[in-house]
């Protein structure tokens, strides 16, 4: 087998497949925009997560958040929109709850919150979650 690597928005994951069809098959069964290239001829082993890579994620994913609504100059009602929105953001972040974190954001319902956290936002961070669950 081969590794490949799926990527959209320059968000990879990398999987084995027998052939680029077969991974190609799959990038197109993840939506539109995923696109396939070999990464190398040799599969590449299962990596096991541990709790530190999950923390590490989820930290970035915090870190990210928090600088896009400091560059778009939060206001304190926007802040307080937010935090009512996703109240359980950080304490999820700080346990390196991937999975519940990503149940959190999809319970947002892909609607802009306090105009700072938008749909598009959150599609992005949604993908970054699924791609990291998703690799080897």
């Amino acid at each position: 087998m081969a590794c490949f690597k799926i990527e959209k928005d320059s968000i990879a994951r990398f999987k084995n497949f027998a052939s680029f069809e077969d991974a190609q098959t799959y990038a197109d069964s993840l939506g539109v925009g995923f696109v396939v290239t070999l990464e190398s001829n040799q599969d590449f082993p299962p990596y096991t997560r541990t709790l530190h890579d999950d923390m590490e994620l989820a930290k970035a994913l915090y870190d990210s958040f928090v600088q896009q609504n400091r560059d778009m100059e939060i206001t304190p009602t926007e802040s307080q929109e937010l935090i009512a929105a996703i109240g359980g953001f950080k304490q999820l972040v700080d346990s390196g709850a991937i999975i519940e974190l990503k149940l959190l954001i999809l319970s947002l319902g892909g609607v802009d919150i306090a105009r700072v956290y938008t749909a598009a936002r959150q599609a992005t961070d949604i993908l970054k979650i699924e791609s990291f669950i998703d690799s080897l």
